[in-house]
């Protein structure tokens, strides 16, 4: 049985590498995808997360994640990996983070396969472009998103 996947980019795009997420998306959306992988760039987090992905079989979510690794490094795991991959910080930007917003979606019952590219940022203070850093590393994050998403079709 293979699942439709939606790989979901979110982050602050106005606050530097925070918008990793949703500029991969973006880049991927001019992409040809497979069959049965969609893209959706945006900036949801928090409930708004939650109502996006419990509607989902299957989802890859790109953001910044503080791991303490080398700016631009990514990360690819399962939710319950957070804490065993030393991910200290998920959404760092947003109010109520993705972390926040994964324990909220277990409450409701849903269950889609989840899969996190989790990218270390460099700089998230407010200001629009991704690090140099970042931007070098966006089609490495684009790459790792398609795989992941690859791996949850089967």
């Amino acid at each position: 049985m293979t699942r439709d996947v939606t790989i979901v980019g979110i982050g602050s795009t106005l606050m530097g590498d925070d918008g990793i997420g949703v500029r991969a998306a973006e880049r991927l959306r001019e992409a040809e995808l497979p069959d049965g992988i969609r893209v959706v760039a945006s900036g949801l987090i928090g409930v708004d997360l939650v109502y996006e992905l419990e509607e989902l079989e299957a989802a890859v979510i790109i953001d910044a994640a503080d791991f303490r690794g080398e700016p631009g490094e990514i990360k690819v795991a399962s939710p319950d990996q957070i804490e065993d991959l030393g991910i200290e910080r998920l959404g760092a930007a947003h109010s109520i983070g993705l972390a926040e917003a994964l324990t909220m979606l277990k409450l409701t019952g849903a269950d889609p396969v989840i899969r996190l590219v989790c990218v270390q940022p460099k700089d998230v203070s407010p200001r629009e472009a991704l690090s140099p850093e970042l931007e070098a590393r966006l089609a490495a994050v684009c790459d790792a998103a398609l795989e992941a998403a690859r791996g949850l079709r089967e």
